[in-house]
């Protein structure tokens, strides 16, 4: 009989596709957890920007480019630059599922969603960077 239940349990279709929703279910909470930890870093790349402003205001900008200069504060940022990359990763994959991306009676492509708005996004951050670098001259 032990024989009989094992080449059932080999044969069931429902033993192969645990491991596999499993997998996806861990998979899933892995990236939700990723999107949380990543507000953790937006939030304090803000207040890293409101001490900046308030250095401003004080006339003491040079705190706030000491403070820049601190090695952990580097590495802080460039986590923070990371985890914002990873951010926008993960909602530029998602927002192709839930919007409606008709053009005429045919339904675009996900991956030309997702490339249109990479694309957006990157102009769009170019043209800020080379306006400051242009105000700085």
């Amino acid at each position: 009989m032990s024989e009989q239940k094992q080449n059932l349990l080999e044969q069931s279709p429902q033993t192969s596709s645990k491991p596999t929703k499993l997998l996806h279910k861990l998979w899933f909470h892995r990236t939700y957890w990723l999107k949380g930890v990543s507000a953790i870093f937006m939030i304090w790349f803000s207040m890293l920007l409101m001490y900046g402003v308030v250095c401003i205001m004080a006339n003491e900008f040079y705190r706030f480019i000491f403070l820049l200069r601190n090695p952990f504060i580097i590495g802080f940022n460039l986590l923070a630059l990371i985890a914002a990359l990873l951010h926008s990763l993960m909602w530029f994959n998602k927002v192709p599922k839930v919007m409606n991306n008709m053009m005429g009676q045919r339904k675009l492509p996900v991956y030309i969603c997702i490339a249109m708005l990479w694309i957006i996004a990157i102009v769009v951050s170019l043209t800020i960077f080379y306006w400051f670098h242009g105000l700085g001259r």
